[in-house]
């Protein structure tokens, strides 16, 4: 084997490296870009379910007919208040973890991206 084809076999088995370690990449960006869609779509769920919560007359008037409903209803509106709020405070992280999950889609992606040009350099020097 002369010098050439040892030059060009190192090549190619860097191109193969490269290639499995970009393919891993994708894999892995597409894995998170899912569960990011997922999250997204739990979010705006939320969003809408909270925002007809807040427009139903039935949560934000009570009838009351005597002392122990007017008790009940009370203490229903505010456990139903803060329900609501923990809710929307959970549904604030959930979007928190998606934007953290975008960060590192594209940190992945840009990786990928330096990956291929390195297999680009290397099927030049070919």
């Amino acid at each position: 084997m002369d010098r050439e084809e040892r030059r060009r076999r190192r090549i190619l088995r860097q191109i193969r490296d490269l290639t499995r370690r970009k393919r891993k990449c994708e894999m892995a960006r597409y894995s998170l870009q899912t569960q990011k869609n997922r999250e997204s779509a739990r979010i705006q769920e939320w969003e809408r379910e909270s925002m007809g919560l807040k427009g139903r007359e039935i949560t934000n008037n009570v009838v009351i007919l005597n002392r122990n409903e007017g008790n009940c209803a009370s203490r229903f509106r505010e456990d139903f208040v803060q329900c609501r709020e923990y809710m929307d405070g959970k549904n604030r992280e959930a979007e928190n973890f998606t934007e953290a999950l975008q960060d590192l889609i594209d940190r992945i992606q840009d990786k990928a991206d330096e990956l291929q040009e390195r297999i680009d350099a290397l099927y030049d020097e070919l």
